[in-house]
């Protein structure tokens, strides 16, 4: 499950202290909020019992990716989460930066450009031993359905988009009990056309 927060300081109460008891595991996309270098220095001094919590799978790009990699490196060398990056990873060309600023990379076919440069990007995050989550935005299941055939690189899968639209032309990948599969559709390419509506 993917936790969206609209303020910034929201992240005290969802964060801590200690755990929810139950049995989901989370993410939280904080989506560059932290504009302030020390905003996000007040919570990566805060005490674990305030910050962590044991559900938390990762944080999702807590600041802008025009931050200093000095404050990147700072985050990580003392975040108890692992730090997603998201806006700072776009291609294979940022491998480098983000191993050492991040501990993992969300990688998305919009982002990289097509089903390509997301394996480039994916086997580039590989090799500088960084976790991968295979991300989407809101789209259609063309792109979600070429997106899952990559998914035995990754770590995390996040590939939603499809249920947020009401008008997707294609009938592709499916999400069953939070598994993805083919089996409704063409073996060849696991896509097909939905059939057209009558007017």
């Amino acid at each position: 499950m993917s936790l969206k927060l609209a303020h910034k300081w929201a992240i005290a109460s969802h964060l801590g202290p200690g755990g929810s008891g139950g049995t989901v595991d989370f993410s939280v996309v904080i989506v560059e909020l932290f504009d302030e270098r020390t905003g996000i220095r007040a919570w990566g001094e805060a005490s674990p019992s305030t910050r962590y919590n044991e559900d938390v799978q990762f944080i999702e790009q807590p600041m802008p990716a025009t931050t200093p990699r000095s404050d990147w490196v700072w985050l990580k060398e003392r975040s108890p989460i692992p730090l997603i990056a998201d806006e700072s990873y776009v291609t294979a060309a940022d491998a480098s930066f983000c191993g050492e600023c991040f501990h993992g990379v969300n990688v998305k076919l919009v982002k990289a450009g097509g089903i390509t440069p997301a394996f480039e990007a994916l086997q580039a995050a590989r090799k500088h031993g960084l976790k991968t989550l295979l991300g989407c935005m809101i789209e259609t299941s063309i792109l979600l359905s070429a997106a899952a055939h990559l998914a035995e690189l990754t770590d995390f899968l996040d590939l939603d988009g499809n249920l947020l639209i009401t008008n997707d032309p294609f009938m592709g990948v499916a999400c069953d009990n939070g598994l993805l599969a083919f089996s409704e559709n063409l073996p060849t390419s696991g896509l097909r056309v939905m059939p057209r509506r009558p007017a």
